[in-house]
């Protein structure tokens, strides 16, 4: 049996892992992988789906996914959950890690606790209704200030996000009294340093895409 893992990216800290595993978990059960780099439009998946294909596990990105259903193949989507059909996924939990982290933050003494994300993704979405809650819970106001949002779910969106971080901590410092001059004058031009070196990388690239009908 072949199980067939589309996904659009190939690497990277989080999504390496989870593909070497899902290919690990394959072999223990003898079955062979066929992973494929895209969406479910743009490899065909239907067509593949009911040639080669005898499950497909479909990461991150939805894009096709009715077409995909259609050709009646069982599936499942992991890191995300489908809102056009019923399927089985596999998400992280969202909700609790972000809980967890505000929460840490907060026992810290912090109370400007700021929030950056890919507002497309579904995780992040997840992720941000957690961080509003977590703040009301413990009397913190939420500030619409405090919310970055990325171009995208990649390296170049956090590359793009950072100045705006930048700004928000420079903010922060200017507001430390006075009796902090020395320490705030020091920490502000770590911050000016800090956003030279963004601003003078280059912007990485966005992950690649798999042209309609082209081969993965």
């Amino acid at each position: 049996m072949t199980v067939g893992v589309i996904t659009p990216f190939l690497d990277g800290s989080f999504w390496n892992p989870v593909l070497m595993g899902l290919h690990a978990s394959a072999q223990e059960r003898g079955l062979r992988t066929l992973v494929l780099r895209g969406t479910p439009a743009e490899v065909q998946a239907p067509s593949l789906a009911r040639e080669q294909v005898d499950g497909w596990i479909v990461v991150i990105e939805l894009h096709g996914l009715s077409a995909l259903a259609a050709a009646r193949v069982p599936f499942i989507t992991v890191g995300t959950r489908a809102a056009e059909v019923v399927c089985p996924a596999v998400i992280p939990d969202n909700r609790g890690g972000m809980r967890g982290a505000v929460r840490h933050l907060i026992e810290h003494g912090h109370r400007r606790i700021a929030f950056v994300g890919y507002f497309d993704a579904y995780d992040v979405r997840e992720r941000f209704a957690a961080y509003k809650d977590t703040l009301a819970e413990a009397g913190i106001p939420f500030d619409p200030d405090l919310v970055v949002r990325s171009d995208n779910n990649w390296y170049s969106g956090g590359q793009g996000a950072a100045p705006a971080l930048v700004a928000l901590l420079s903010a922060a410092l200017r507001e430390l009294a006075p009796a902090g001059k020395r320490a705030q004058g020091g920490a502000a031009g770590a911050v000016r340093a800090a956003a030279a070196t963004i601003r003078s990388r280059p912007r990485a690239p966005a992950p690649p895409r798999l042209a309609r009908g082209g081969a993965p």
